[in-house]
């Protein structure tokens, strides 16, 4: 089992690693952005539209065309939805880490309610951090819609995050009661 500190570290290493790739795939100039998205695209298309592959070059580039602005903002959404994740385990771990060492116990609702607003509002400053990256970057724009986006991301994954962390401790403490 690892140590507590361990888990702080971890957690905290995962948290940058994703904020590593966000900023990779931010730092894409339109050209390689428009091209990853456009290959998404068509690889939806190839297996959700029927006869896709039969369709003409012109009408499959239709398709992608319709999927490539939904595949983009989910996956601005899925990007803060996991950095949200993250984030959440990173307060958890260092919330569970500091009351050990202090030898207390904050209250599992008031601890997750600190943690959910604390990693939802990092998320967003980062996705903030983020469009004034890619005002910088050749062919790029910082849109407030891609922050909302984001954050709409951010608040389902770090509001899930909150709610399976809540479910395992609420059971593991009815589990201790009945020990």
């Amino acid at each position: 089992m690892l140590s507590r500190k361990t888990k702080v570290i971890v957690s905290v290493c995962i948290s940058i690693g994703i904020m590593i790739a966000i900023f990779l795939f931010s730092n894409q100039n339109s050209s390689d952005s428009s091209s990853l998205s456009e290959k998404v695209s068509f690889l939806i298309a190839s297996v959700f539209v029927d006869g896709f592959t039969d369709m003409s070059a012109l009408d499959q580039q239709a398709w992608i065309d319709r999927l490539s602005w939904p595949v983009r903002k989910t996956a601005h959404a899925t990007e803060y939805g996991c950095l949200a994740i993250s984030f959440m385990v990173t307060c958890w771990q260092i919330h569970c880490y500091r009351d050990e060492r202090l030898g207390r116990s904050t209250g599992l609702v008031r601890q997750l309610l600190i943690d959910w607003a604390l990693a939802f509002t990092l998320s967003v400053a980062y996705a903030c951090t983020d469009e004034m990256h890619q005002m910088l970057v050749d062919g790029r724009a910082g849109q407030i819609s891609d922050v909302f986006v984001d954050a709409s991301g951010a608040i389902i994954g770090s509001t899930l995050c909150a709610l399976i962390i809540y479910v395992h401790m609420r059971n593991r403490r009815l589990e201790q009661n009945y020990a």
